[in-house]
């Protein structure tokens, strides 16, 4: 959706102590491998990539600028929408994070 998305999740990440690497990959989705540094736990993050800001238009040269979404590999539950960069996404970010961190330290989501 806009990059500025992918730069907060990146800070929050990097703020709560995750190491992150990014892992290119063609077609439809992207990835992200994160591991905590803390208790060095390690999951992808998959992102969902739609074509050059407009939804579904796919011509091959997009980017993690056109992510609308990203959720923990194996979970659909624990995802983010990129949806307005408001209020609303931070909440939902931090929460986002929050349950990584949980899983991180083998806490309950």
């Amino acid at each position: 959706m806009s990059v500025a998305h992918i730069k907060e999740l990146y800070a929050q990440l990097l703020r709560s102590k995750w190491r992150v690497s990014i892992v290119p990959l063609a077609g439809l989705e992207g990835l992200w491998h994160i591991e905590n540094t803390r208790t060095k736990n390690s999951f992808d993050l998959v992102f969902t990539i739609y074509g050059n800001r407009k939804f579904g238009a796919w011509k091959g040269d997009e980017s993690f600028d056109n992510a609308i979404s990203c959720r923990l590999k194996g979970s659909e539950s624990i995802s983010v929408y990129f949806g307005k960069f408001s209020g609303e996404f931070q909440w939902n970010l931090t929460l986002f994070v929050q349950q990584l961190n949980a899983i991180a330290s083998n806490d309950d989501v």
